[in-house]
């Protein structure tokens, strides 16, 4: 977590393009929207993140979940809410670069109705499969996805768009047809891909 850049981009928040204004001292609680839901990772990072700049901008920073679309009924929320720094939003590569390109109607244009204020998290992206699966590499992977067209189950962090979730078992690869399994929360994509778990 970068704290020490965080806060003080926070606190400039409203006043981004003028230097000789002194830190924003808000009134009244802030909003830290978040597009997906409760428990997930994006869920957990902003809980940390309101916590932590709670203290220091002297009011409660509260995390709002607008989930659905992909992260996009939240982004629509943030960029309709007024410019004046209470309402925040947590954008992602997923919600502010792969959705304005794969949806055509977005209500809003994320380099016109966005300022990004800080990078808050580094979220690495893994592929791993259960120890059982005969297969060490993702070529391996593959090769047996190929082999048992419908034999083996992909979990996701969340139900995104098919074109955002990996696609080595998905049925969009060719020749490769395995059911997916979306986590709605995000943080049971690994637990939902184990032989005989439910999810």
């Amino acid at each position: 977590m970068y704290r020490r850049s965080l806060l003080p981009a926070l606190l400039a928040l409203p006043f981004a393009t003028r230097a000789q204004t002194p830190p924003w001292s808000p009134d009244r609680p802030v909003r830290l929207l978040v597009g997906f839901a409760a428990g997930g990772s994006t869920d957990t990072t902003a809980r940390i993140i309101a916590q932590a700049i709670t203290p220091a901008l002297g009011q409660s920073v509260l995390v709002e979940n607008r989930t659905g679309a992909g992260g996009n009924i939240a982004s629509e929320a943030a960029a309709r809410a007024q410019p004046d720094g209470y309402t925040l939003v947590m954008g992602s590569m997923g919600t502010h670069a792969v959705n304005q390109a794969l949806f055509s109607n977005l209500p809003f244009h994320v380099a016109r109705d966005f300022a990004p204020v800080s990078l808050v998290v580094l979220s690495p992206v893994l592929l791993v499969v259960h120890p059982a699966v005969p297969a060490r590499s993702v070529a391996e992977l593959i090769a047996l996805a190929k082999s048992r067209p419908g034999g083996l189950d992909c979990g996701t962090g969340a139900p995104a768009p098919r074109s955002t979730s990996p696609r080595c078992c998905s049925s969009s690869r060719p020749g490769s047809a395995s059911p997916r399994s979306p986590s709605a929360a995000g943080h049971r994509p690994c637990r939902n891909s184990w032989p005989g778990a439910s999810t």
